[in-house]
């Protein structure tokens, strides 16, 4: 194991201490209700926490935190209030700002939630920011990264059920996570999800943020003003852009929350007094694109 990913992991072991996790306790709150075709076993969430953990380990190899420990505390904030709502019994929820200013976010098994601080300096208010970290919940929720790379002990694949956490972790099964884990980033970091799992991400999503008292527009209104902020699996489709399909989709979810009050928060003036060092004139234009 290479120096950078050793400190990676270490980063990534104190990242859960420092940032305060948000958590997934039950907390009184009603849990969106999603019907998944199996059953999940806490097995599987430790198998996905691990994995996640030696995934975030890659992505900080890749691009640092933010070090800005209160933007990541207030990040935390609002995530960890998303969280409560989520179908995610088994995972820990974690946030934190990566030091990049191009427009992502990711989110590994387990809980593990990154957005950029280029994506935080194209947002307008902390509903934009609850939309798009609801989006990586919901990414986690529905276990799409495990399903992609098949990790958990229903799926007959080299990493199902990671052979019990690595217990007897052969040379051929240490070859076998190595490779899932480069897969894992290339799917964060280049090729993306599957297009259906980026439109079941949105909509949990969105029903994430409304169930936190948040207004319903956030992720169609970041989404219109940036057209996308993950890689996408089918971006190379210029006669159906990915944005647009995801926006429809997210037009007729809004129309199904119809009940949902108009005026849930934007949160604008936390959000600014949040991240007050990325919208001064040096750091953003008028139309909210950061200088790359």
């Amino acid at each position: 194991m290479s120096r950078a990913i050793k400190s990676a992991l270490a980063l990534v072991a104190g990242l859960a201490l420092v940032l305060a996790p948000g958590g997934s306790g039950d907390c009184g709150r009603r849990r969106i209700n999603v019907v998944k075709n199996r059953q999940e076993s806490p097995a599987d969430w430790q198998t996905e926490a691990w994995f996640g953990r030696k995934l975030a380990a890659r992505i900080l190899g890749n691009i640092p935190l933010w070090d800005r420990p209160a933007a990541n505390r207030y990040l935390n904030l609002v995530g960890g209030g998303l969280a409560l709502y989520a179908p995610a019994p088994g995972a820990v929820f974690t946030f934190g700002i990566l030091d990049s200013e191009k427009a992502n976010a990711y989110a590994t098994p387990g809980g593990y939630i990154f957005v950029t601080r280029g994506a935080i300096a194209r947002m307008r208010n902390e509903a934009e920011l609850a939309a798009v970290l609801g989006h990586e919940i919901a990414h986690v929720a529905c276990h799409h990264m495990a399903k992609s790379l098949g990790l958990n002990r229903h799926q007959d694949s080299a990493l199902g059920g990671m052979a019990v956490l690595a217990g007897g972790a052969t040379g051929s099964f240490r070859q076998a996570i190595s490779q899932g884990l480069d897969k894992g980033l290339e799917i964060l970091l280049e090729t993306g999800y599957r297009r259906e799992q980026e439109l079941e991400a949105d909509r949990l999503g969105m029903q994430l943020a409304v169930m936190a008292g948040y207004r319903k527009d956030g992720l169609t209104n970041f989404l219109k003003r940036i057209h996308g902020f993950e890689p996408s699996a089918s971006r190379n489709d210029k006669s159906h852009p990915v944005w647009k399909i995801r926006l429809r989709h997210l037009e007729e979810t809004m129309d199904e929350l119809a009940k949902a009050p108009e005026a849930g928060r934007t949160g604008e003036d936390r959000f600014h007094e949040a991240f007050a060092s990325l919208f001064d004139s040096d750091s953003v234009d008028a139309a909210g694109r950061v200088p790359e």
